[in-house]
């Protein structure tokens, strides 16, 4: 549901070392204690907040192997560790007051403000604040002052201020153009060199292919309705900047929440022009030995995801227009009599009273929390929306509650902002409040009782229907923890971000022990630490299709690792094809959900559409995607170990083809195929009528997946998929998988090993699936090695942690060997195999540590 009036390498990207001794990863838990710990968040240069970037923490929180590092990020405000004066840059320019420093040896920040007393804004997308690396070196060289580290060296002109950071191997990463920085009125404008070569990433959620150069982006939340591929700007935006050269890849994250743009050589000239309403200009410049680094480090920068719960990764069905509680019963009993597997069921508005929050139609929905312990018996758990708005009411004990409580925006004059949303004439918390974030969590504590285990935060851009600029006023004021900020300066774009995080508070007050799930439309960089999200009301459409390609990637290189979309679109009437097509699509991304509205409009009508959901269309539909959602939940091991890296080490799951091989210019503007995880590629067919399709195959060698046809990459093959879907696998790649399931409520009593012929390393992330035992090791963490040697074949299966899989049985399928197996030991034992098509099957009662066969 949105606005429904609306109209029609893994070796050369290891994390650098530590800042700090580590001693546990953000969201550890010491043993015994359940509850998450928060730490206050100190400031540095004024108040702004910065973090730093170590090393990954590798598989769970607090575990670190040999050979790499974790962040300190659980050290207490009395931390008795030796501290070092760090080197920074501290000069009076014609420019302002510029500050500058290091936070790690690949990420420089620097401040321009004012003067050399002015207070800098709270951040609110830096995970936790970070002072500065302290073996930063120094020095002055003609008229510039210039710190340098073993990856970068950023340098201040001591009289203009400019800014200029070269690379190690001596590139420019960052250079002024002569306009270089400009004041314009009380906001300001900087611009940099774009190389000829360079390729331009990121930036949020955009209707546009993946490479954006020649393109100018709003820097903007905004509530874009029904949109067509082209539409800009959309519902949330992050200001983080991925730029890609040949042999330089990099990254700007002007922490800036004003509303602004950023313009990416619209004029040809090879200019980026960075522009906002309101200063001061924070900006970090991030830099890797590749595009993955760069986004890992900037996550960490900005806060990784927490783990999801495995039940997130299912299948997930939702309609606006659901009516009552008989019909939910109805959609159940319909999907598991089909043996379609789904894991949620959503409540749109279609269950409030009059469209107000924390209610329900009696009438409707007599029993909430009989249907949805019903619903749970089933294996489903249960979503319900939440939008901003709360209705101005004096006879609404909500609306009473929030105006006791003094929660609602106002502005300068004290008048409480007001705007029309579904309940009619509403007034809104205000999120950049500690008192309204604390009253709003209070209220989804009591509401999420009834039996839901996620929310589903709408509308919060915030988005009105009565102002031609479908927001609040731009001199609203935000609290900004007592610091205050107007809507335009900053108020509109962290709006989202701070609803979902007070949603998250209130799920995990009421259920300390479960991990929380909370889907939200806005948001800003960092928002990743509170919330899921989707890209909104696409259309029914091929266009909207292919173009979620690019958005989920997107969205994934601007630290948001966990998103996806209405599949079949959000609006309109897809058609069996399209259907099918984007249910593939989806089946394949970290979010996956069937969404759509109850009408479209035709003549200046609301005319109704059928619901949507895998049987609508009749077979042989319902079976071909009954298959992708089968293949979905054999995946989850491998998707769930994707998501916990993402949590960890703050790696997208989903990548563009690029990350593979970032100077390979072919693949700069790839934006119809993706990496999932390392050892996946997912090249979907995206035209109607389209049987087979071309498909970029990074070097090496790759299998069809489940089968052992095999391809040389670095190059185009043609994928004859049929009415499948075009899916590869890495050679020497162990795919873990589980047998169908229903629902994740009922465990996997074996673990299926797909082992691709070839030698390569693959991981697997094993955990109880929610709450948080895996912060008390209650985790397991597998490697896999394999080693192709002549006529032999060895896998090596290494493993740490202290969770007891319920799936003990083992099946290893080995696939593209190209001579008939002719003896196979397990721990030095034989054991007899068998043939499963293609594939060699060998089926074991116990996990074991090594695997050769000879053929």
């Amino acid at each position: 549901m949105s606005s429904k009036l609306s109209t029609p390498d893994p070796d050369a990207t290891n994390p650098q070392a530590p800042l700090r001794p580590a001693s546990g990863a953000r969201r550890a838990l010491p043993p015994g204690d359940s509850t998450p710990r928060v730490w206050p968040r100190r400031t540095l240069l004024g108040t702004l907040a910065a973090a730093g970037l170590g090393g990954g923490v590798w598989w769970a929180a607090g575990q670190v192997l040999p050979g790499t590092s974790a962040l300190d990020t659980s050290s207490g405000p009395s931390s008795s560790a030796t501290v070092t004066t760090p080197a920074q840059i501290a000069l009076d320019t014609d420019r302002g007051y510029v500050r500058a420093d290091f936070v790690s040896p690949g990420v420089a920040r620097f401040v321009i403000s004012d003067a050399a007393g002015e207070r800098l804004p709270f951040s609110y997308a830096v995970d936790r604040d970070r002072p500065a690396f302290a073996e930063a070196e120094l020095s002055e060289t003609g008229a510039a002052t210039s710190l340098r580290t073993d990856e970068l060296t950023l340098a201040v002109d001591r009289r203009s201020g400019a800014v200029t950071v070269t690379s190690r191997a001596g590139a420019q990463v960052i250079e002024e153009t002569s306009r270089g920085f400009q004041r314009v009125g009380s906001g300001l404008r900087w611009q940099v060199r774009l190389a000829k070569d360079e390729s331009c990433y990121g930036l949020g959620e955009r209707a546009f292919p993946l490479s954006l150069r020649g393109r100018k982006v709003t820097l903007w939340n905004h509530d874009a309705g029904s949109y067509p591929p082209g539409s800009d700007p959309l519902y949330l935006n992050v200001p983080f900047y991925l730029g890609q050269r040949k042999g330089l890849s990099y990254g700007v994250f002007w922490d800036c929440p004003a509303r602004g743009s950023v313009d990416l050589d619209t004029s040809g000239d090879g200019e980026l022009t960075f522009a906002v309403e309101n200063g001061p200009l924070v900006c970090y410049v991030v830099t890797g030995a590749g595009p993955r680094q760069v986004v890992e480090r900037f996550t960490q920068l900005t806060g990784t995801m927490d783990l999801i719960p495995l039940w997130a990764l299912g299948y997930h069905q939702s309609r606006w227009g659901y009516p009552d509680a008989a019909h939910f019963k109805e959609v159940a009993t319909r999907m598991r009599r089909e043996r379609i597997p789904c894991d949620a069921l959503y409540f749109d508005i279609d269950y409030m009273d009059g469209f107000r929050d924390f209610t329900w139609d009696p009438t409707r929905f007599p029993d909430p929390a009989g249907l949805l312990r019903d619903l749970k018996k089933r294996g489903f758990h249960t979503v319900a929306i939440l939008d901003p708005g709360v209705k101005r009411d004096p006879a609404d004990p909500i609306y009473r509650s929030a105006t006791s409580h003094d929660v609602f925006l106002k502005r300068a004059s004290g008048e409480l902002v007001s705007g029309e949303v579904w309940p009619g004439v509403c007034n809104f918390p205000d999120f950049t409040s500690p008192t309204a974030r604390e009253w709003w969590a209070g209220q989804v504590t009591q509401f999420a009782k009834v039996g839901f285990d996620g929310l589903w935060n709408d509308m919060n851009e915030p988005a009105t229907f009565s102002d031609a600029t479908k927001t609040l006023p731009d001199d609203t004021r935000h609290d900004w923890e007592g610091e205050g900020r107007t809507h335009v300066a900053g108020g509109h774009a962290v709006y989202g971000m701070q609803m979902a995080r007070s949603t998250r508070e209130g799920l995990s007050a009421l259920r300390p022990q479960r991990r929380p799930f909370v889907l939200t439309r806005a948001g800003y960089a960092g928002v990743q630490r509170y919330a899921t999200t989707w890209n909104g009301d696409s259309l029914a459409t091929w266009e909207h299709l292919r173009l979620t390609i690019p958005q989920v990637c997107s969205l994934g290189i601007s630290g948001i690792a966990f998103s996806g979309a209405d599949a079949g679109g959000f609006r309109g009437e897809p058609g069996a094809e399209l259907y099918l097509r984007w249910m593939q699509l989806g089946s394949m991304l970290p979010y996956f959900r069937t969404h759509s509205a109850y009408y479209v409009w035709r003549n200046s009508r609301r005319v109704p559409v059928q619901e949507r959901h895998p049987w609508t269309y009749g077979e042989p539909y319902t079976s071909r995607i009954r298959a992708a959602i089968e293949q979905r939940y054999q995946l989850l091991p491998y998707l769930y170990t994707q998501a916990q890296r993402a949590a960890t080490q703050g790696t997208p799951i989903v990548r563009p083809l690029f990350f593979s091989e970032p100077d390979n210019d072919r693949f700069r503007a790839v934006d119809d195929q993706f990496l999932l995880g390392d050892d996946l590629l997912v090249a979907p067919i995206l035209t109607r009528g389209s049987r087979s399709r071309r498909v970029w195959l990074p070097k090496g060698t790759w299998f069809d997946f489940g089968a052992s046809t095999r391809h040389s990459g670095g190059g185009r093959v043609t994928s004859a998929a049929g009415w499948g879907l075009p899916l590869f696998v890495r050679a020497g790649a162990v795919i873990p998988t589980w047998p169908v399931l229903q629902s994740v409520e009922r465990a996997p009593d074996r673990l299926l090993l797909d082992v691709y012929a070839g030698s390569s390393e693959s991981t697997l992330y094993e955990d109880a699936g929610d709450g948080f035992g895996f912060q008390r090791d209650e985790y397991l963490a597998s490697t896999f090695t394999t080693a192709m040697s002549g006529r032999e074949l060895e896998l090596d299966w290494n493993s740490v942690g202290r969770f007891a899989p319920t799936a003990s049985d083992v099946e290893v399928r080995i696939h593209g060997l190209q001579a008939k197996p002719t003896a196979v030991t397990v721990d030095g034992k034989p054991v007899p195999l068998a043939a499963a098509g293609p594939a060699t099957l060998v089926s074991l009662s116990q996990r074991f540590q090594r695997l050769v066969v000879q053929f």
